[in-house]
């Protein structure tokens, strides 16, 4: 259920900024784009359906326990995830956060590049994740240090973490990052 909310989420976002580019990137432990910037709020919607999804990107490892690597992050700001002349560059991640903590150099990278981040925990403590079957993942437990992983991030990129619920807070964040 943890990403169909990020859907709702990310839809709920999009409409609020009619005229901002967005684009759309899912990662494990590499980012993967499926939408670069467009306004075309169509592409972003249909985008948002059909290629968001559990382990989308499979990871490189299959046997690791935790898939996800917050520190994959650097890419948006070393691979032209954002046009060489955007004036603005703000990556909103929704992400459980539920990753190793990532080195300092994957903050000053992000930083250096000026991409500013607004980070969105999508998480509940009572959540459990469902691979491709009915059942959940036997092993999984949520991680309740995920969001200090997040904070520490934030804090190195000089960004802002939310909880999901806090939908007002983040559109406001995203307005002043957007100048």
């Amino acid at each position: 259920y943890r990403l169909r909310r990020a859907e709702e989420l990310a839809r709920e976002l999009r409409s609020r900024f009619p005229t901002v580019p967005f684009g759309i990137a899912s990662f494990t432990d590499r980012v993967l784009p499926h939408l670069f910037p467009s306004a075309d709020r169509a592409a972003f919607g249909a985008t948002v359906t059909r290629s968001i999804g559990i382990e989308q990107p499979p990871p490189s490892n299959f046997y690791e326990l935790r898939a996800t690597r917050l520190s994959a992050l650097t890419a948006l700001g070393t691979r032209n995830f954002f046009s060489p002349t955007a004036r603005y560059r703000v990556a909103i991640v929704l992400t459980d956060g539920e990753s190793d903590a990532p080195p300092p150099s994957v903050a000053a990278t992000i930083r250096q590049r000026g991409v500013r981040m607004i980070f969105v925990h999508v998480w509940d403590e009572d959540e459990r994740v469902f691979g491709t079957g009915e059942k959940p993942e036997p092993d999984y437990r949520p991680d309740p240090a995920s969001v200090s992983n997040l904070s520490r991030l934030a804090t190195g990129v000089r960004g802002r973490v939310f909880d999901e619920g806090e939908v007002g807070e983040i559109v406001a964040a995203a307005e002043t990052m957007l100048g």
